[in-house]
Parts: structure tokens; sequence; C-alpha cells
């Protein structure tokens, strides 16, 4: 998607560090999202980061019912 916008490597590259440096900040894997400000705070829905972390988080600790198995 970036290389569609810029003309040379250079520009993608500083492009890419721009978003792909608030996908990660704004994730939830470093920061939570109560301490991030209010006015900040819907960023963090445009982070395909977060969603996938979520559904991680999701698949690892939701009970199966199957716990008893072992």
């Amino acid at each position: 998607m970036i290389s569609t916008t810029v003309n040379n490597v250079a520009s993608a590259s500083a492009v890419a560090n721009l978003i792909t440096l608030p996908a990660i900040l704004f994730g939830g894997l470093f920061v939570n999202d109560s301490t991030v400000f209010a006015f900040l705070g819907w960023i963090q829905y445009l982070s395909p980061i977060r969603y996938g972390f979520e559904c991680l988080c999701i698949a690892q600790w939701k009970p199966t019912g199957h716990e008893d198995i072992y």
C-alpha cells in the first residue's frame, strides 16, 4: 500500500515508520488502553495489531470446557 503512494525507497521507509509505530503503540501490546489520553484513544481502533492481539488473547485464555482431560 505504501509503495503505491511514494516514488522511492527512502520515502517508503519514512512513511512506513510513521504508519507502523502508532499501530504498534496503540495496538495494546505495550500500552494499556486506560493509560492513553482520551483524545488519542480513537487511534487504537485503526490498528490491525490491536485486533490481532485481541484474537490471540481470546484464543489463549478463553475457557473451552475441555480442561479436565489432562
